[in-house]
């Protein structure tokens, strides 16, 4: 992992990412446009994550492995967002909206666990 850091409005942003230099270079080849859109999202104070699918599939698939037969359901709510779901094959739902979410994703609904503590 390495760790990059940003000068915005006074403060150093640490921005980590889970890969070498050689890596990062690869998928970005105009790291000044990145770090240009990552300056952007600190000034107008908007959350940012970054994360690469090939590592998180990568790391899905590594758990599959070891702890097989424990099976990694994802929590929608932790982070929603359709691009991350494509990778997993079971859901913990805590929301109607977030099972027909994972529905209209065309995954099977016995797979998804439905679980509101609060409701």
């Amino acid at each position: 992992m390495t760790q990059k850091s940003i000068m915005v409005k006074g403060k150093i942003i640490q921005v980590q990412m889970f890969c070498n230099n050689e890596y990062f270079n690869k998928l970005y080849p105009d790291p000044e446009h990145l770090k240009n859109f990552i300056k952007q999202q600190a000034i107008n104070e908007e959350p940012l994550c970054i994360i690469d699918l090939n590592i998180t599939k990568l790391m899905i698939e590594t758990w599959k492995n070891i702890m097989h037969p424990i099976i990694p359901h994802f929590a929608i709510k932790a982070l929603p967002d359709n691009k991350i779901c494509h990778l997993f094959d079971y859901f913990d739902c805590a929301s109607s909206n977030e099972f027909m979410q994972i529905l209209k994703l065309g995954k099977n609904p016995d797979n998804i666990i439905y679980a509101n503590t609060a409701k």
